[in-house]
């Protein structure tokens, strides 16, 4: 995923937070009969815009994007059910990421690593509110 965020955001209290390399184990994805049976571990970046100053002054939990929670939602969706494409599963965590978290922007790529030749696929989204 990119080092830099996109585009600003429209809040000015918002500031770019990133869960990098979350690895989930245990996920159906493939659409080759071989992969709808045979679970396997994919990588998550994760990125967003969403308000910092408020915990940057606080310095509480309650007023900042716990990405402990962001880390559950990912691996719990991923987890779920089978998926045939990683573009199905990015759309997914992008959806439930901008209606569950106080998010304006989420940029997400998804990893399945040994696809071919030990080579790792990704696909890499932006979605905005």
């Amino acid at each position: 995923m990119k080092s830099k965020p996109p585009s600003a955001p429209q809040s000015e209290d918002a500031g770019w937070v990133r869960l990098s390399g979350l690895t989930v184990t245990g996920v159906r994805l493939g659409a080759y009969p071989a992969e709808k049976d045979a679970p396997r571990s994919i990588r998550v970046d994760a990125g967003v815009w969403t308000n910092t100053v408020t915990p940057g002054h606080t310095d509480a939990l309650d007023d900042a994007l716990d990405y402990a929670k962001v880390a559950a939602m990912i691996t719990d969706t991923c987890q779920s059910k089978h998926f045939n494409l990683l573009e199905t599963l990015a759309e997914r965590l992008a959806e439930l990421l901008l209606q569950e978290f106080p998010v304006e922007c989420v940029e997400l790529e998804v990893y399945k690593p040994d696809v071919i030749g030990g080579a790792t696929a990704s696909v890499a989204i932006t979605r905005r509110r």
